[in-house]
């Protein structure tokens, strides 16, 4: 009974009579060291991006307050291998995991986080590209209304954007899809694309969309009216008579029709009429 090292040791018993004659045997003593190293993780570690890129450096101390029982063999962390994860890190979080293996292969971990953020909003270089059909000016689409119709179908070209990490998403506030190619009324309609990231950083524009109604208006007048005056009337001198004027049948494809006569520049032509004849001209204005 002793104090054995770590490892396998080999005892001999040797054993002899009085005539000298000598035999042998052997064993083995076998140390096992099952107590795991211990150490202390580095702090987490959060960084900003670098402008314009989708990564940085990030300085990562070393794990502290290493210790074992016998011997420690190696330190290093999965991101790099290395005891030192000092590295170039991407947007995101990283989990870096340390190992320590002591002397017997025990090996114990701990874990850390490296956060690199991305705080840099995506950039629309063109919010309307001038090369799509139907483009007026920088922010404007203009194309006619379909025949008989208060609306339109328009292609609308998604913006063109830059973002340090790419991978960006769209959405529109007219039919909000990624897609804003739609049946537009007639008028102007404002669409603000908005751009996001991956990290939810996000930019805006906006565009018009102008569909131009080109159709007249239609209009039946009513029939010509022919009244005659009560001899009462002329005999007191009274040149005029009050006739009551249908109002004419008319119709647009949008609608909303404002009607105007050039008697009384109202919508009602029904009023004084003068003997003799009277042309009344009718006039309708769509929107």
């Amino acid at each position: 009974g002793d104090i054995f090292p770590l490892g396998t040791t080999t005892v001999t018993y040797m054993v002899a009579d009085a005539s000298g004659n000598e035999t042998t045997c052997s064993f083995n003593v076998t140390v096992i060291d099952n107590e795991l190293p211990t150490f202390t993780c580095p702090a987490n570690v959060e960084v900003t991006a670098i402008s314009g890129a989708c990564f940085a450096p990030v300085f990562v101390s070393q794990p502290t307050d290493e210790n074992d029982n016998c011997s420690i063999a190696e330190i290093y962390n999965d991101y790099n291998g290395n005891i030192d994860a000092t590295d170039v890190y991407q947007i995101g979080t990283t989990l870096v995991t340390w190992y320590i293996v002591d002397g017997s292969g025990n090996v114990n971990t701990c874990e850390m986080t490296v956060t690199v953020i991305d705080n840099e909003a995506p950039e629309i270089e063109v919010c309307l590209d001038q090369n799509a059909p139907n483009v007026f000016s920088e922010t404007m689409l203009m194309v006619n209304n379909i025949g008989g119709a208060c609306e339109t179908f328009v292609n609308i070209p998604q913006p063109i954007v830059a973002d340090n990490c790419g991978n960006t998403t769209f959405i529109n506030d007219f039919n909000n899809t990624a897609d804003a190619s739609d049946s537009y009324p007639v008028g102007i309609t404002t669409v603000t694309w908005t751009v996001s990231d991956e990290q939810g950083n996000t930019a805006t524009c906006s565009i018009e969309v102008f569909v131009n109604d080109t159709e007249a208006p239609i209009l039946t007048c009513p029939a010509d009216i022919f009244i005659t005056t009560d001899p009462a009337i002329c005999a007191a001198s009274v040149n005029t008579a009050f006739v009551t004027v249908p109002m004419p049948t008319a119709t647009d494809n949008c609608g909303n029709l404002e009607l105007i006569n050039s008697y009384n520049q109202t919508n009602d032509a029904s009023d004084e009429y003068p003997v003799g004849i009277t042309v009344v001209t009718w006039s309708t204005i769509d929107n």
